[in-house]
C-alpha cells in the first residue's frame, strides 16, 4: 500500500516538470461544478475468530461538488475536485449458528454516511483530440463529517482512484462524464472491537458529470 501511495505521489510530483518540456497549454485554468451518483461496497475483517458475520446493504448515493481544470500541456491536465458525497451503505452484524445459518442481527450501523472526498486528480489525454476519452488517476482523501450513535466511528483515510471519461466542448462550457473506480486503501474504522468489526475497507463506484 506505502509503495501504491509513493508512486502516485512521485507522478503528480513530477508531472509539472514534465510540463516544461512539453508543447503549451491549449486553454486557461477553468472552474466549474459536478454531481452524480455512487454505489459503495465494503470488506469486513473481524480480529480474530468469532461466530459473528456481517452483510452489507449499498444502495445508490448521490455526489455534489467544485472542481478546477489545470491543463498542464496537451496531454496532462491537473483536475483537482472538492466533492461532498452522500452513501447509502449499511453493514448488520450477526451472531449465531452458520453451520445452520440461524443468525441474529446483534448491531447494525451506517458507514460513511456523509463525506467530503479530496481528488487531486490527473487527466491523461491524446493530444489535440478533445473528444475523445481520457483517463484519469490521483488518490482520494476521505474526510468524514457525521458524528452519531447510529454511524461506525470512521476516521479520515486515503483511496486510490482510477477512471475514463469523455470531455465534450459547447459554446459556453465543457461537459465531462466520467465513470470512476475508488479503491480504499485503509481501515475507515476508528476503533477495534475485538469481538466483532476490527477492519472495513470501503470501495466505490462513482459516476460524475464534470461542468466546467
Amino acid at each position: 500500500m506505502r509503495i501504491l501511495v509513493a508512486l502516485v505521489i512521485s507522478l503528480i510530483v513530477a508531472l509539472p516538470f514534465y510540463a516544461q518540456d512539453s508543447q503549451k497549454p491549449v486553454s486557461k485554468i477553468s472552474y466549474g461544478f459536478n454531481l452524480g451518483v455512487n454505489v459503495p461496497h465494503g470488506d469486513v475483517e473481524f480480529a480474530k475468530l468469532t461466530s459473528a458475520a456481517t452483510k452489507f446493504s449499498n444502495k445508490y448515493g448521490f455526489n455534489l461538488g467544485l472542481l478546477m481544470n489545470y491543463p498542464i500541456n496537451r496531454t496532462f491536465s491537473f483536475f483537482p475536485k472538492a466533492v461532498l458525497s452522500f452513501y447509502n451503505l449499511d453493514v448488520e452484524v450477526k451472531d449465531g449458528d452458520p453451520m445452520w445459518n440461524n443468525y441474529t442481527i446483534v448491531d447494525e450501523y451506517s458507514i460513511y454516511p456523509v463525506v467530503m472526498e479530496i481528488k487531486p486528480h490527473i487527466k491523461i489525454k491524446y493530444p489535440g483530440k478533445l473528444h475523445l476519452p481520457y483517463i484519469f488517476i490521483g488518490p482520494n482523501w476521505f474526510i468524514p463529517l457525521s458524528d452519531d450513535e447510529d454511524y461506525i466511528p470512521t476516521k479520515s483515510t486515503f483511496a486510490f482512484d482510477f477512471g475514463i471519461g469523455f470531455e465534450k466542448q459547447f459554446a459556453f462550457f465543457n461537459l465531462a462524464p466520467e465513470l470512476c473506480y475508488s479503491y480504499g486503501l485503509q481501515n475507515v474504522a476508528e476503533t477495534r472491537d475485538p469481538n466483532t468489526i476490527s477492519d472495513i475497507r470501503i470501495h466505490t463506484v462513482s459516476l460524475l458529470f464534470n461542468f466546467y
